[in-house]
């Protein structure tokens, strides 16, 4: 027996629609098992085209939404790693200008060239207090020597994209 208002196949002793609630009029008695098998209560035994399709498409939106946010979770990732590498080539930039600078400072305070950078941040100096490092690696600066008239200088050896230009 099917239900009067929404269709949905029914006992035949039911007073009720399990699914919509809708009274049933007149409940018949059957004298036994139906011949297709026994109803399962609180299933019905056959959807209408519309509730799948509205299933279906329910589905197709939770799907899209899921792709959509990975993806949108990917592009963050990328983007917060670039934002990450971008400060640490500022930062490891300058140190290095720091470092130069202290140079300069070493020499006007002593009147000659330091000869490494611990020079720089030993007694007797106001250049540092302490020698930075890459904070893309933990290897030291590479200390360049005075060549011809010129300054000592640092250059990182983590990353060739650090170096001063």
């Amino acid at each position: 027996m099917n239900c009067p208002e929404c269709g949905s196949l029914i006992g035949d002793s039911c007073l009720a629609c399990p699914y919509c609630g809708a009274p049933i009029s007149s409940p018949r008695q059957a004298p036994g098992p139906t011949p297709t098998g026994s109803l399962r209560p609180g299933r019905p035994m056959k959807k209408s085209s519309e509730e799948r399709s509205r299933r279906f498409r329910l589905g197709v939106f939770i799907s899209v939404g899921a792709v959509l946010l990975a993806i949108s979770t990917m592009i963050f990732v990328y983007l917060l790693n670039s934002m990450n590498e971008d400060t640490n080539r500022q930062i490891c930039r300058n140190n290095q200008r720091s470092l130069n600078t202290s140079i300069q400072q070493y020499l006007l305070d002593n009147n000659k060239d330091p000869t490494s950078s611990e020079d720089l941040v030993g007694t007797g100096t106001n250049a540092l207090k302490a020698i930075p490092e890459c904070p893309s690696g933990k290897d030291p600066y590479i200390w360049i020597p005075a060549q011809s008239g010129q300054l000592p200088t640092v250059s990182c050896p983590n990353r060739k994209d650090h170096r001063l230009l």
